[in-house]
């Protein structure tokens, strides 16, 4: 279940990374809390791959 979940999420993560720019794009947030979300929204992603690569090897 949980391996479904992690790349159930690798599809889900353009649109999270691209709904993050929003507040920048908008300008809701100060310049660097517009780049801030965006580095935040990709922590996970990148775990998730690390951890996707090391459980197909």
């Amino acid at each position: 279940m949980m391996e479904l979940i992690m790349k159930w999420y690798r599809y889900v993560h353009p649109l999270i990374f691209i709904a993050s720019f929003m507040p920048l794009v908008l300008s809701l947030v100060p310049f660097w809390q517009g780049v801030a979300i965006p580095l935040v929204a990709l922590v996970p992603y990148a775990a998730n791959e690390i951890l996707l690569a090391r459980r197909e090897k």
